[in-house]
């Protein structure tokens, strides 16, 4: 998959997670939890070398509000909550 290819599949996904082949649902899916787990790695990191705890946890909520806050990420997130046996969410705010 090209570079293009790739940035269509993610703009296509957080319009629609649903609307998306099987396929393309396990590649829309690695793309946001990739996403999850750099700013996790990044707010860690953070923490315990550079910055205060509220200007980060704010920093990190503001670019998870941002990848979720599509309705393709949204409906993928559910799903991942669902499989995972995740509690409900709660608000990114």
């Amino acid at each position: 998959m090209t570079l293009s290819e790739y940035a269509n599949l993610v703009a296509k996904g957080r319009k629609s997670y649903r609307d998306l082949s099987e396929g393309e649902r396990i590649s829309f899916g690695h793309y946001l939890e990739q996403v999850c787990i750099a700013n996790e790695s990044m707010l860690i990191f953070a923490q315990a070398h550079v910055h205060e705890r509220e200007s980060n946890l704010t920093l990190f909520r503001k670019h998870m509000r941002f990848h979720l806050g599509f309705k393709g990420a949204r409906e993928w997130f559910d799903e991942f909550e669902s499989q995972r046996g995740f509690p409900a969410h709660a608000p990114l705010n």
